[in-house]
């Protein structure tokens, strides 16, 4: 079975300049159907997923795409049902340890739904809490202010016109800090990374550190103490 680090971060964080060239995601995703179903021990995260769904089905905030909008359901679905055959595929696949979106971001994406529609966004900790997990977690820190200045600055590029989600910044930051509190309860080892200030080669340096590094993380946290920032491979 293989093994992932499962990344988190707003939008502009910079997941995919520093994930993209470590997996083609398509390519996996497309090898669903050959034989691939979820594992079994999934079934009581899948089964979170339907009331939680039903929840936000009205949520209205319509969701920009390449092609003009879609409804804000329909948005989450789709990426939800991508990621689930994704990752069925990666967990039964073998070798190099996947590094990006997994689980974390689709549950990220419910709770910033519910809290716009006026819930508690805590609804969201069954999903974190049974969520599956691997190596660990590893999340993409930036301040607000300069992950809405870069969702502002891609209107500004004809490729990227439609993809300025900073309104989405200030819902989605309390939710991350529920995710990152029930990572902890866990005992799930979290790397956090400032790709504010250094290098997206730098970044993706230390998270493939972090992928090999896995067993040693979790002892370290086992031990009570708080998972440090690896230094940049040299």
């Amino acid at each position: 079975m293989s093994a992932w680090v499962d990344i988190f971060a707003p939008p502009a964080s910079g997941k995919s300049s520093i994930c993209d060239p470590l997996a083609d995601d398509r390519a996996i995703e497309r090898q669903w159907g050959g034989g691939f179903d979820y594992p079994a021990d999934w079934r009581m995260f899948l089964e979170t997923l339907p009331p939680l769904l039903e929840l936000i089905r009205p949520h209205e905030r319509p969701v920009p795409t390449r092609s003009g909008s879609t409804t804000s359901i329909n948005a989450m679905v789709g990426m939800l049902n991508r990621n689930l055959r994704k990752m069925a595929v990666v967990s039964q696949m073998q070798g190099a340890p996947y590094i990006g979106t997994a689980f974390a971001m689709r549950g990220v994406g419910i709770g910033w739904r519910l809290l716009d529609m006026g819930y508690d966004p805590r609804l969201v900790r069954s999903y974190f809490w049974t969520m599956p997990v691997s190596t660990g977690c590893a999340y993409l820190k930036c301040s607000p202010e300069t992950l809405k200045m870069r969702n502002r600055a891609r209107r500004d590029v004809v490729e990227t016109s439609w993809e300025d989600r900073s309104f989405q910044i200030d819902l989605q930051l309390p939710v991350i800090e529920i995710l990152k509190e029930v990572l902890r309860e866990r005992g799930v080892p979290l790397l956090e990374l400032d790709t504010e200030h250094q290098s997206i080669e730098d970044a993706r340096d230390q998270l493939v550190d972090f992928a090999y590094q896995g067993a040693s993380y979790r002892e370290a946290l086992r031990s009570g103490g708080e998972v440090a920032v690896l230094p940049a491979s040299a």
